[in-house]
């Protein structure tokens, strides 16, 4: 039932690597970090998307949909990881915004999602995710 030869994963590796490499949102979100943090922020985006397309690529070929698909349990678990990683984003986006708008004092530390003067998640992080 599962017997693929090479010819199948390196057409299909080679699919994942062509629809990567066309331009997109992915290009879009590369050129706004390296126009507002320079080269190091723009490869560092870049590297954040291709390694997440390297893991979602690698999940399909490893036949994480078709376990998703069967098991209600397993769809609940990501579904439920999604939602609650989309409420952090806004919740920090919430701060980021009260935060230029004169809030500041809300934060001992400083701007919110830093640590010590530093970012906690940079452009890799963004594109990542």
């Amino acid at each position: 039932m599962f017997a693929y030869s090479l010819l199948h994963w390196t057409t299909f590796f080679t699919a994942a690597v062509l629809l990567n490499l066309s331009p997109g949102p992915d290009i879009a979100f590369i050129l706004g970090q390296t126009v507002r943090g320079g080269r190091r922020s723009g490869f560092a985006a870049m590297f954040g998307i291709w390694l997440g397309a390297f893991g979602h690529v690698l999940m399909a070929a490893l036949g994480l949909s078709a376990i998703l698909a069967t098991s209600a349990l397993a769809f609940s678990v990501v579904k439920w990881a999604g939602a609650a990683y989309l409420i952090w984003l806004g919740i920090a986006a919430l701060a980021l915004s009260l935060w230029r708008l004169g809030f500041g004092w809300l934060w001992k530390s400083g701007r919110p999602g830093m640590i010590a003067g530093k970012r906690c998640f940079g452009s890799g992080h963004s594109g990542f995710v």
